[in-house]
């Protein structure tokens, strides 16, 4: 069983089979209809529209777009300065031995991208369960975690679009430059590219310093002589601690 409540449109979601219940307004509905809801448009087909008394004929209108519906989140977003607005309350994602495509699904609404899945992902189950309140940022670096312990990397694709790859292939697909200070990168599994100029060490002798902190993901670490660079295509977190290691074979 799923739950999970994003607000502010205050809506419980119980995924169970293949129905999913939702309270407030409680009814049953198809994933599509659930993912409507979720971005807060009006659905339509097998879910009736609830309009206001005051204008009937909204139904057969066309809905106005919500500005706020076209932003995307991803796990690299930069934090800000401002306290960031606490969307999911502590104990509303709770992932149960959920089947992988429902998981996939909660992450394609928390990101508001497509996620496009490749045909040879592992068949898993995903738990999780938020102990403390969460942004959406930290929901996706979460799932993005816990995915990638189950064998699945998620990848972020320019601003509209997440592949989601079997780990093991995540080397063949492209991944994202990320230019974020090295304490600004997030500490879970989110894959990424970030590129070192190093000024006083040789990268070919950096990469025995560093490997062990890399994942098995191939090719996770590329040195090259001239200019002098590396280039870190791994998890955040283990970039994290190679970018540490770095700093202090630079003398920084």
């Amino acid at each position: 069983m799923i739950t999970i409540t994003l607000r502010p449109l205050t809506l419980s979601l119980f995924l169970l089979g293949s129905g999913v219940l939702l309270d407030g307004p409680a009814m049953l509905a198809g994933e599509k209809g659930a993912s409507a809801l979720l971005q807060g448009r009006p659905v339509r087909g097998n879910i009736p529209v609830h309009t206001s008394p005051a204008s009937p004929d909204r139904a057969s209108s066309k809905p106005v777009p919500n500005p706020k519906t076209r932003e995307t989140f991803s796990s690299f977003d930069r934090p800000t300065s401002r306290k960031e607005p606490e969307l999911i309350p502590a104990g509303e994602i709770n992932f149960n031995q959920a089947e992988l495509t429902q998981a996939l699904d909660v992450y394609q609404e928390l990101a508001n991208r497509t996620v496009i899945r490749a045909s040879s992902l592992p068949s898993v189950r995903i738990s999780l369960r938020n102990q403390t309140p969460w942004t959406r940022r930290e929901a996706l670096q979460a799932l993005d975690t816990v995915l990638a312990e189950n064998g699945i990397t998620m990848i972020v694709m320019g601003s509209k679009f997440m592949m989601a790859v079997a780990s093991s292939q995540a080397s063949s697909e492209a991944a994202p430059v990320v230019e974020l200070p090295p304490e600004q990168l997030p500490d879970s599994s989110s894959y990424m590219l970030y590129i070192v100029e190093l000024k006083h060490s040789k990268a070919t002798e950096v990469v025995s310093a560093i490997q062990p902190f890399a994942s098995r993901i191939p090719s996770s670490i590329i040195a090259l002589k001239n200019p002098n660079l590396l280039f870190l295509r791994d998890y955040s977190a283990n970039i994290r601690r190679m970018l540490g290691v770095i700093a202090r074979l630079e003398g920084k």
